[in-house]
């Protein structure tokens, strides 16, 4: 459960609730749930609460779970061992969670205090499978091929084309000049997405590279895109990047493009000189049912939050100051 969520936390500080992971449960299930506004990663698993005790979401802090990893990881920690997990919480009138959360596994105790905050209502956009284009690939097969694909720290994204049998992986740098790859994958439609070429791998790298990968889409690259294995229990949302970026993206990839291309991996050469006109992106998609709306819904939601953990955090360190300024006009009147 760590594993495959602790990668998806936000790391730039922007909203201290998405510092962690938010671990939730439901009679004899739990989930650990983490997400930085781009991209979520839930993972489901048995967990057996004892006398019936519930507690509010808990977000736990990203240093103790990467402590709590170290012991499991111990040879003295077997696969049979249970791990007991006590929380307290409190919860305001604003819903914002505090509170302590201890973990005891294989003789050893860790103790650690909430992540304040309040976490975001993840399910209202977690999206149906039913009526979604379904394909899927082999882990180690895309995994593979995106190693091999050409980026830089400013030119993250990677074009996925997805077409009846295949999938084809196109990207291209300034610098480094420009890649392209097709893995065989099972799927009969037409897709056009273009993701952060380390938002796939970081999933892909939790998995087992002869895990099934399925995918779910539609045809509108304003919809995130849902990634499952197997029983459904690990689901991964991600956000593909901006349509002026997506359509940037195949122009480049259709100018460059070889002929009968051959299913396999396969690297492109040099970068193309020839440049396109590109294709007009003015025209913004509308929302047209009800899970477009929830998403739009969400990310609304997530930019409030961040404005209001930003007036927090400032009215936090004017409390400081403030308090900084007192103790030291009553240091001046005691000199005096």
């Amino acid at each position: 459960m760590i594993r495959r969520t602790i990668f998806a936390i936000d790391t730039e500080d922007i909203r201290y609730a998405l510092g962690g992971v938010c671990f939730e449960s439901d009679g004899n299930r739990m989930t650990a749930v983490a997400t930085d506004g781009r991209r979520l990663a839930a993972q489901d698993a048995d967990g057996c609460r004892v006398n019936g005790h519930e507690h509010e979401p808990a977000i736990i802090p990203v240093n103790a779970l990467k402590l709590l990893t170290k012991v499991l990881k111990e040879k003295s920690v077997g696969d049979a061992d249970n791990v007991k997990m006590t929380v307290h919480t409190a919860v305001d009138d604003e819903r914002r969670t505090t509170g302590t959360v201890h973990f005891h596994c294989g003789g050893v105790t860790i103790f650690s205090r909430l992540v304040e905050g309040r976490f975001p209502k993840w399910r209202a956009i977690m999206p149906e499978t039913d009526g979604r284009l379904h394909a899927n690939v082999r882990c180690g097969t895309l995994r593979t091929a995106l190693d091999r694909m050409v980026t830089t720290k400013t030119e993250t994204g990677i074009l996925f084309t997805f077409r009846r049998g295949e999938l084809t992986l196109a990207s291209r740098a300034k610098e480094s000049g420009q890649s392209k790859a097709t893995v065989p994958v099972a799927f009969d439609g037409t897709a056009e997405f273009i993701f952060d070429i380390s938002f796939v791998r970081d999933y892909l790298r939790s998995l087992d590279a002869e895990t099934t990968v399925d995918i779910y889409m539609t045809v509108d690259n304003s919809d995130p895109v849902l990634f499952t294995i197997g029983d459904g229990n690990y689901r991964y949302l991600v956000m593909p990047m901006s349509r002026d970026e997506t359509a940037k993206a195949k122009t480049t990839a259709d100018t460059n493009a070889e002929p009968d291309a051959d299913t396999g991996i396969e690297d492109v050469g040099t970068e193309s000189t020839m440049e396109e006109p590109m294709k007009d992106t003015d025209e913004c998609p509308c929302p047209n049912d009800f899970a477009d709306l929830q998403t739009r819904f969400f990310q609304l939601q997530m930019a409030n939050d961040q404005l209001q953990a930003k007036v927090e955090h400032y009215q936090l360190l004017l409390n400081r100051a403030m308090r900084v300024i007192e103790r030291m006009k009553n240091d001046q009147r005691v000199c005096v």
